[in-house]
């Protein structure tokens, strides 16, 4: 649908990001909406990178038995294609000579990473496993298979490739990839960081590989309200082993401590030299608002019922006799009678609770009325729980560091993996690979289906697959799990910043949580100074179904008159109020897209004269 657009403009007293100190004065009054001429905010946002297809074909020698049996074929042209992934990221990948890893001030021989520096090199690669294959033709030994395969770079990355010999042709930009003849994937040997078709000695073979630019995605929101309906916001932080002779994990690990005890989080130990597996979450508390009040009741109680740090004294408030308290606990652990760990019962609903022995109608009841006072308003408030963990915390324990690691990626909202990363790679945990994870051990990890998440591979080149190895768990899809990725190499840069944009606080509702977009965070991922000079290309994978319409605006006030925001909702971020050209106030709606405006209301910016705050949705 083509919407009439209007440009709102918003002229503030003051607007800032950053901090006050204690002893700073309070932020000045939000002031009024007007309109302003349209056009104002065109192109105000944009990405450091975008996302192409890449299509061509190859041959494929099989057999005519070979091709009949559909899982020899598949197998024989995934490995070829593959081929051309490997060698294609070869070709665009950036690189670089090599890393002191011993900090003795040269890069020894057995510390060059690549032997290939003057090969190509455009700040791109490969998505692995985006590969589809579209037409089969031909006949026994020499088959021609056409596919496609997506690539992420820079902007400008087709006008690189054509200053560096490619044609425009039909489909897109065309370009020739040359690699040795009749190659087939082998991801041990990947050469990814030395071959070089100048140097090399053997036959090569040339593919014709067209690129053409992808849709661009529309910006969204995290799902925010799904991680925060049980009452909690749970995000883990873990920090790989780094094999480099200043230990950057230990660094980065402390200095996350660091900030969250200087943010107003409770630590649960007094040093970073005490923090333990078991050492428990910092924790501090926000405000949030729920969607619906229907449910209220049943929710809060099952989110009481499933939080780690539930007490029979508090079971005992809720109505509970000491017989039906034990049986609750003992369930919530699980068969092997340990709470955390991965065979926990997490009920989902009163009816699953009232399975607990000794627990019936009677005492749901008065646990519905016990949660009752709570549910008399949309605000809830929300224990935010995050936790930490290196590598150095597991000396000895390795079989326990890849445990945990596992049970948090699987139970927790938002997981931060920090470190070692690549193509054919998983999360590097410890210098011998006790603990290590392989890339494909994702596809059988016990993940919720019904559980909302967002992943952080804070790594280098984790665009390669670091999405699509979670997606290959039947329990994941681009529905339900949001992937952080880097298409170069990441410095480990800007995770603290990222988490605070996830929890960031309105400095004019103190405590009330302020969502903030993809765009916001991967934006100011990007603009970070070590990020943006090395071009690290942040970027995010999965969030075409995520909510547009901000998670806390109330789309039924749209249009109504109004003279002040707290007419509108609930918080300035989900509602304000605008004027509008016949001089009347009337409520809007914040989104992060056209898309997300209500059916019956139509979409345009709220700008000032030299800045855009966002998107709404509005009706006259």
């Amino acid at each position: 649908m083509n919407y009439k657009k209007l440009i709102l403009g918003l002229t503030v007293l003051s607007l800032g990001v950053s901090c006050a100190d204690a002893e700073s004065s309070a932020p000045a009054e939000r002031g009024s909406l007007d309109l302003v001429m349209p056009g104002k905010a065109d192109d105000y946002f944009s990405n450091v990178s975008k996302e192409y297809e890449v299509k061509g074909a190859i041959e494929v020698a099989m057999t005519a038995e070979e091709f009949e049996d559909v899982v020899v074929r598949e197998q024989l042209i995934a490995s070829r294609i593959s081929a051309v992934g490997v060698y294609l990221t070869t070709y665009l990948t950036d690189k670089f000579r090599g890393i002191d890893i011993n900090g003795d001030g040269t890069i020894g021989d057995d510390e060059v990473f690549f032997r290939n520096t003057e090969y190509g090199g455009f700040k791109a690669m490969v998505r692995n496993h985006s590969t589809e294959v579209l037409a089969i033709e031909g006949q026994e030994g020499r088959y021609v298979v056409e596919f496609t395969i997506d690539v992420a770079g820079p902007n400008n990355l087709l006008e690189l490739l054509l200053a560096d010999g490619a044609e425009q042709g039909d489909f897109g930009v065309s370009k020739t990839l040359e690699m040795p003849a009749g190659a087939r994937s082998d991801q041990s040997g990947a050469p990814i960081r030395s071959f070089d078709p100048k140097t090399y000695a053997g036959e090569l073979e040339q593919v014709v590989l067209e690129y053409t630019t992808l849709p661009e995605v529309q910006d969204a929101y995290p799902a925010y309200r799904d991680f925060m309906q049980d009452g909690r916001f749970e995000i883990t932080m873990v920090f790989g082993h780094d094999y480099n002779a200043a230990r950057y994990d230990l660094i980065d690990a402390r200095e996350a401590f660091d900030a969250l005890v200087a943010d107003g989080f409770s630590a649960p130990v007094a040093r970073f030299e005490d923090l333990r597996p078991d050492s428990g979450p910092f924790q501090k508390s926000i405000v949030s608002y729920r969607p619906i009040l229907e449910s209220c009741e049943e929710d809060h109680v099952v989110a009481k019922v499933n939080d780690p740090f539930l007490t029979e004294t508090e079971l005992e408030e809720m109505g509970l006799r000491s017989d039906m308290r034990r049986n609750l606990l003992a369930a919530r652990a699980g068969a092997d009678g340990k709470f955390g760990t991965l065979d926990d019962l997490e009920f989902k609903s009163l009816r699953e609770i009232d399975q607990v022995r000794m627990i019936g109608p009677a005492t749901l009841g008065k646990m519905t009325q016990w949660a009752a006072p709570s549910c008399q308003t949309r605000q809830v408030e929300v224990r935010v729980d995050v936790r930490l963990f290196h590598s150095d915390m597991y000396v000895g324990s390795r079989a326990e560091q890849r445990e945990q690691t596992i049970y948090e990626l699987v139970k927790r909202d938002v997981f931060f993996y920090n470190g070692h990363a690549g193509p054919y790679y998983g999360l590097y945990l410890d210098a011998e690979y006790g603990a290590y994870i392989d890339h494909t051990e994702f596809a059988s990890l016990p993940l919720d289906p019904d559980k909302q998440q967002l992943f952080v591979a804070q790594g280098c080149q984790t665009y390669s697959q670091y999405a699509d190895m979670l997606y290959a768990n039947e329990a994941k899809n681009e529905d339900n799990l949001d992937v952080i990725t880097t298409v170069n190499y990441s410095y480990a840069r800007g995770t603290m910043d990222l988490f605070r944009r996830l929890v960031q606080t309105d400095p004019y509702e103190p405590g009330v949580h302020e969502p903030a977009t993809f765009n916001a965070m991967i934006t100011e991922l990007n603009a970070e100074q070590v990020n943006d000079h090395y071009t690290v290309f942040y970027g995010v994978i999965g969030i075409d179904q995520n909510e547009k319409l901000a998670p806390y605006a109330i789309a039924e006030t749209v249009g109504q008159e109004c003279q002040a925001h707290t007419e509108c909702g609930d918080t300035y971020s989900g509602n304000v109020c605008a004027g509008f050209s016949d001089g009347v106030n009337r409520c809007v709606a914040r989104t992060s897209a056209e898309s997300g405006c209500p059916e019956g209301t139509n979409y345009a910016w709220v700008a000032g004269d030299n800045w855009v705050l966002g998107g709404v949705c509005w009706s006259m």
